[in-house]
């Protein structure tokens, strides 16, 4: 009797979970469908059409302005028949798209930094006009406190070619300031893995901050700069590197400085050479002799003269052993902290002495560009300072300074007549 019942009542539900994205033939047979794609377990057991393949068919032809999506179980592999996808359980089917509309994003590749790439493009540039490898950019890589301040610098030098983008003065701090942020606990913690990237970083910083002071915000150009003031903190910054080189020679067991230039006495063969070969060093020499009361105010003004007039030889007569800036920079690590203590009181000897040192940043300017507009320009304020008294004895620094921007402004104009 209940047979009959149920019978006539109809055939009973089997019971089983809802599956709210089944096939059709799972619904229509009142089971749980596993939902794998393209073809479900019940159908792909009976050897059935199963409907999820065609929804899957669907979903993967990209409409007008979309992109190409594929089902969340499949592999793309490549033949000579054209892109086909494999999933998980084995099955293949191939794309019913004849062309990709759309390239694939996945969802964690950013946009391209291109404002950064420019930078970085411009200090590629730079380093090849001048002869220089890439290995500062390929530390960078490692440490990317070096790598933010080559893009500061690098966004200062292109300002300085391209005035109206005073966005790139921006870019400039934004990349200078984590910089800053980053190196610190390195600086706390020189190690052999990290000096020579601490050492790059000291080095680029203080170009940094010898080129900030020439290159400011519009709303900044009213305010007028001491250009003694910020040479000066170039130099402060500069000889923050002497701290770092001295834990590096510790760590490389270097028991002297090999970029410290000559010890000469005033009898040595050299000091006799650099006085016959350049009138104004004696010269020069009496001055500190006469202006000077204190015995160590004399020594350390003898020893920075004496340092500039010998790089300026090597330089002069050995181009090749130093081809970049470094003994410019060497000179405000190599002074005597007494003498900088004099440059800050501007004492007159030591602003004299100082303006002798525009030549040595002259020689170099092809090299260093901030060192284009710095000569005439820390010369100028020298002679300001130290008034018509010392004027006579600034002919030399300004007509060599003088002599090579002309030397170069010729250059530059044959170079474009034979183009």
């Amino acid at each position: 009797m209940a047979a009959e019942a149920l019978a006539a009542g109809g055939r009973q539900r089997r019971a089983h979970r809802k599956s709210t994205n089944g096939c059709q033939y799972c619904k229509k047979r009142h089971v749980k469908c596993d939902e794998q794609q393209p073809t479900c377990g019940l159908c792909k057991k009976v050897k059935k059409m199963c409907s999820l393949a065609s929804d899957t068919a669907e979903s993967t032809t990209a409409k007008p302005g979309e992109g190409f999506t594929l089902p969340s179980n499949a592999s793309p592999a490549f033949n000579h028949a054209g892109l086909s996808f494999r999933t998980r359980h084995g099955e293949g089917f191939k794309s019913s798209c004849v062309s990709i509309p759309a390239p694939l994003s996945p969802p964690h590749l950013q946009p391209l930094p291109i404002a950064d790439l420019e930078l970085l493009y411009k200090q590629m540039r730079h380093n090849q006009a001048i002869g220089r490898d890439g290995g500062d950019i390929q530390i960078g890589f490692a440490f990317p406190y070096v790598l933010h301040s080559i893009l500061s610098l690098s966004a200062l030098q292109l300002f300085s070619e391209q005035p109206s983008r005073t966005e790139l003065l921006d870019r400039a701090c934004a990349h200078q300031n984590p910089a800053l942020a980053l190196v610190r606990p390195h600086l706390l913690d020189i190690n052999k893995c990290n000096v020579e990237a601490v050492v790059k970083f000291s080095a680029i910083t203080s170009v940094v901050a010898l080129a900030q002071p020439l290159y400011q915000q519009p709303y900044r150009v009213s305010r007028r700069n001491d250009p003694i003031d910020d040479m000066l903190i170039s130099f402060h910054m500069t000889r923050g590197i002497r701290t770092v080189l001295e834990r590096q020679w510790q760590i490389e067991q270097v028991e002297f400085d090999p970029d410290a230039g000559p010890a000469l006495d005033d009898e040595d063969p050299w000091q006799q050479d650099l006085m016959s070969k350049y009138p104004p060093y004696p010269v020069l020499r009496d001055l500190i002799n006469i202006h000077c009361t204190i015995e160590e105010d004399i020594l350390v003004c003898l020893d920075a003269t004496r340092k500039i007039f010998s790089f300026v030889t090597l330089l002069e007569e050995c181009p090749n052993l130093h081809p970049d800036a470094r003994l410019v920079q060497i000179w405000p690590i190599e002074i005597k902290k007494r003498f900088f203590d004099m440059l800050i009181a501007r004492k007159p000897i030591a602003l004299l002495i100082l303006g002798y040192y525009s030549v040595l940043m002259r020689l170099r300017s092809d090299t260093m560009w901030p060192l284009h507009e710095w000569p005439s320009k820390l010369l100028q304020r020298v002679e300001e300072v130290l008034g018509d008294e010392w004027l006579e004895y600034l002919e030399w620094p300004k007509s060599r300074v003088l002599d090579l921007i002309d030397e170069e402004e010729c250059v530059s104009k044959t170079s474009v007549l034979s183009c």
